[in-house]
């Protein structure tokens, strides 16, 4: 007998597993970013839902877009935009590319003080960010 309920409860929870915690379908998330009007030419888009733990970083490419497919929760989200991180400089043997280092304004560079947000949907969901002074 307590055989046949702890195969049932080892099911059951095999069973909530299969289906998630929430997350329906993959999300498809595409965007620009702009400064003044101008796409800015690199730099990363943090989104961020805090209640639920979750989040996922997306890179600016050199035309202000951004894309992530993601599983997160839809719902609410918190944005951020960073500037890139510039890689340590004289690595013997590696030749490093320039990257241009874009002027990201500090207030954007955290959830708390950007401005910036959306609600994320299942299915392709269309961001423009567009970063104030």
């Amino acid at each position: 007998m307590f055989k046949i309920k702890l195969i049932a409860v080892y099911f059951s929870l095999l069973i909530f597993s299969l289906l998630g915690c929430g997350v329906s379908e993959v999300s498809t998330i595409e965007g620009k970013v702009t400064y003044k009007g101008a796409p800015l030419s690199s730099g990363d888009v943090n989104i961020s839902q805090p209640a639920k733990g979750v989040g996922a970083v997306a890179p600016i490419d050199a035309n202000g877009v951004f894309s992530v497919i993601t599983s997160i929760p839809t719902g609410f989200y918190d944005v951020s935009v960073t500037p890139t991180i510039m890689p340590p400089s004289g690595i013997p043997g590696v030749k490093q590319k320039p990257l241009e280092v874009v002027f990201i304004p500090k207030k954007a560079q955290d959830f708390k003080t950007s401005g910036l947000s959306f609600t994320l949907k299942n299915g392709i969901n269309q961001v423009a960010i567009d970063i104030a002074d």
